[in-house]
């Protein structure tokens, strides 16, 4: 339906019905009435596009009419039906300058067919006047930077003219510029594709808005947001939006926070020796997969910055959570899960992290609906999801903990696929076996104490409140991690005798207060070694060099004889025992008398 407002003159009723019946259906407003007077008062108040008229009607004829409308508005197009001996008032129509005549009987496709010439006209001229609307505004009044450029062979873009908002951003008076080729004033430009685009505009004639962009010239980094329309026959013109402050401003925000963000993994992984390079090897095997498996190269990225934070929620997990070196229970467990949700909420904060949020969202899923935060199933977690989770698991199988010795990169590939299509996807799975074969695993990554720092956090666990001794959980773990246990190559066991006669004598208070003293004592005496109490009144000591331990002067200094307490010790070469636990070290002092 064409949106122009016809308008139907006619003084036969069934006529005028019919037709406005038929035109209806083709214009998107008709009104008809049944004689020029009543027109002509219409017309007044509402002016229509095209008129359709007869000419001979009572009280006034349709020429006479035609003859006063064109005196206040001579835009109106008339279209004039009449019979061929209607000869005199035809000429007459021919003065007043209508082109367009329907002969009586209407043919109602002819009349329609001139409506509609006339209505392209109509509506070509509605377009070109908006247009100029628009192509004013940008030079008179635009905030955008507006520039017409004369194409020429080449082609090559000659300056023609630049608004005020053009030099205001530029820099340049347009006197200093106009008749100068573009590449000329913006070296570089041409690399970043915009003459392309003048080309294909000015060929085709059509507009093309370009989103935000970065282009270089004159060694500058500019953003902008272009719109490039064709002008007369051979210009175009260039109007755009200069974003560069924002974006500088952007960019320094993102990079403040992302900087932010990082500092947040980097607290997380200083917190735990073995956490420290979990997010960067879980970020570079997840790229490495994904672009195994063909993904985009800005899919792939948007995977590695999510390995990145993906554990960044550990940041509020309690140290006592967090740092324990055991397997977690089952509230524990319930509280390491929330790392998730936090690790959204903190990058929620900024729009820049957003597409990462599916990812970190499901990096614990499983293809089986198991998994959480959301118990999603397999074709409901996203494939960065899936990868991540992959991944995440294999680094952790691949990497040492307190409570169990690492996996090679076989066993730890053998055990994703006995999961495979139960916990992890087998698309994945089978990319991650192609793509991590030959990974080269880093060493020494555990969560065995280091520093000092590394042994204060443990303190939190293994040591005895009692006698700042290492507990006996902490030898047991020890004596299980074979690797650890084979560098301190020395072992004694020392117990004490009589000890509950000393507590009976003195009271609890001073025999933990002597217990202190020993292993003070003991530990004064050690270069790099543990000490730990494995029971009541007996300790062990781990040492890496073999020492004798002198029981004679160690009874001296604690004045133990002067209580009755009598001080035993046996000594363990622990290249020649193949002792693997705490219950396995208590049969052996057992099978050599000592209880």
């Amino acid at each position: 339906m064409v949106d122009i407002f016809v308008m139907l003159v006619e003084d036969e009723d069934e006529i005028r019905q019919t037709l406005q019946s038929i035109l209806q259906y083709e214009f998107k407003r008709v009104e008809s009435y049944p004689d020029a007077p009543s027109a002509l008062e219409a017309i007044q108040k509402d002016p229509p596009d095209v008129i359709v008229t007869d000419i001979k009607m009572p009280k006034m004829n349709g020429l006479e009419m035609v003859s006063i409308v064109k005196k206040t508005y001579p835009e109106i197009p008339f279209v004039v039906t009449s019979a061929f001996n209607d000869s005199d008032y035809l000429l007459e129509a021919i003065k007043l300058k209508i082109e367009n005549f329907v002969v009586k009987p209407i043919d109602t496709e002819d009349l329609i067919n001139s409506i509609q010439s006339i209505a392209s006209r109509i509506l070509l001229k509605r377009e070109l006047k908006v247009s100029q609307e628009i192509y004013s505004n940008f030079f008179e009044n635009s905030t955008s930077a507006n520039v017409v450029l004369k194409v020429e062979n080449g082609p090559r873009f000659n300056i023609e003219y630049v608004n005020k908002t053009f030099e205001s951003i530029e820099g340049i008076k347009g006197k200093d510029i106009v008749g100068k080729y573009l590449d000329e004033v913006f070296k570089g430009y041409e690399k970043s594709g915009l003459s392309k685009v003048f080309s294909q505009v000015y060929e085709t004639g059509k507009a093309i808005r370009l989103p935000l962009m970065s282009i270089k010239y004159n060694d500058q980094e500019k953003w902008r947001e272009h719109f490039i329309f064709k002008g007369s026959e051979d210009t175009i013109i260039s109007s755009y939006i200069d974003r560069t402050q924002e974006q500088m401003l952007y960019k320094k925000q993102r990079e403040n926070y992302e900087n932010t963000l990082l500092t947040m993994v980097e607290l997380i992984e200083h917190r735990d020796t073995y956490t420290a390079g979990h997010s960067q090897r879980v970020a570079t095997y997840s790229k490495m997969v994904a672009e195994h498996m063909g993904l985009s190269k800005d899919e792939c990225d948007k995977i590695y910055k999510a390995g990145i934070l993906h554990d960044i929620g550990k940041i509020s997990i309690p140290d006592a959570v967090l740092l324990k070196p055991a397997s977690l229970n089952g509230i524990e467990y319930e509280l390491i899960k929330q790392h998730v949700q936090n690790g959204l909420t903190l990058i929620d904060k900024n729009p820049m992290y957003h597409d990462l949020k599916d990812i970190i969202a499901t990096h614990h899923e499983r293809v089986d609906g198991s998994g959480y935060p959301l118990g999603l199933k397999a074709k409901e977690i996203p494939i960065g999801g899936k990868i991540m989770a992959v991944c995440d698991a294999f680094d952790a199988m691949t990497t040492e903990r307190i409570y169990k010795n690492k996996k090679n990169v076989h066993q730890a590939l053998d055990e994703l696929e006995k999961n495979s299509g139960v916990q992890f996807d087998p698309e994945v799975v089978n990319s991650a076996k192609e793509t991590l074969s030959d990974i080269d695993l880093e060493e020494h990554v555990n969560q065995l104490p280091k520093n000092l720092m590394d042994e204060q956090r443990f303190a939190f666990f293994f040591k005895d409140q009692t006698t700042g001794a290492f507990s006996i959980n902490y030898l047991d773990l020890l004596l299980k991690r074979t690797k650890e246990f084979e560098k301190n190559k020395c072992m004694n066991v020392i117990l004490l005798h009589n000890f509950s006669k000393y507590n009976k004598s003195y009271g609890w208070k001073q025999g933990d207060k002597l217990l202190r003293n020993v292993v003070e004592k003991l530990q004064s005496i050690l270069e790099n070694g543990y000490v730990f109490r494995i029971h009541g009144d007996d300790f062990a000591i781990l040492n890496k060099e073999h020492f004798e331990l002198d029981l004679e002067k160690l009874k001296k200094e604690l004045e133990l004889e002067k209580y009755e307490i009598d001080v035993e010790s046996v000594h363990l070469n622990t290249e020649e025992k193949d002792i693997k636990c705490v219950e396995e070290l208590e049969k052996y002092l057992h099978s050599i008398g000592i209880d």
